[in-house]
């Protein structure tokens, strides 16, 4: 939603398609112990790391990537409702989580003017965003 066109941009895509190959890779050894069904949650990983530097397109992205690896990969994405209620929560977590990149990204360009998405974080960064986030929601609370 911050429309970045950038040069930058095509790395989250990039990102979102690699971890999800390496995610589908994982899905394809662990078959044999697993059984057959659907893994989603094994591309969990690959679609936080997707929305925390990419932004909600690499998210969405990363998802239906995610679907066509396992569905590549088992054949079958849903033979169940709890298939389908899984599915459903994993495809809800793809939006939530680019939607809450999102945001992240234009409260932290409210203070400095870092690009989004091009810096990793140490803990410290982390902890004092999350101080300057919630002194904001507490500014206008009131």
């Amino acid at each position: 939603m911050t429309g970045r066109a950038d040069a930058s941009s095509w790395k989250g895509y990039a990102l979102a398609l690699a971890s999800t190959a390496l995610t589908g890779l994982a899905d394809f050894v662990l078959r044999r112990w697993v059984g057959e069904g659907s893994l989603l949650i094994l591309y969990l990983p690959a679609l936080f790391v997707s929305a925390r530097f990419g932004g909600l397109g690499p998210a969405l992205v990363c998802a239906a990537a995610s679907l066509a690896a396992s569905y590549g990969v088992s054949h079958v994405l849903v033979e169940s409702a709890a298939d389908l209620v899984r599915l459903i929560v994993f495809l809800g977590m793809a939006v939530g989580l680019g939607l809450g990149a999102e945001l992240y990204a234009g409260i932290q360009n409210l203070f400095d003017e870092r690009p989004p998405f091009t810096t990793i974080l140490s803990a410290q960064d982390l902890a004092f965003d999350l101080g300057r986030f919630l002194y904001i929601g507490a500014r206008y609370r009131r």
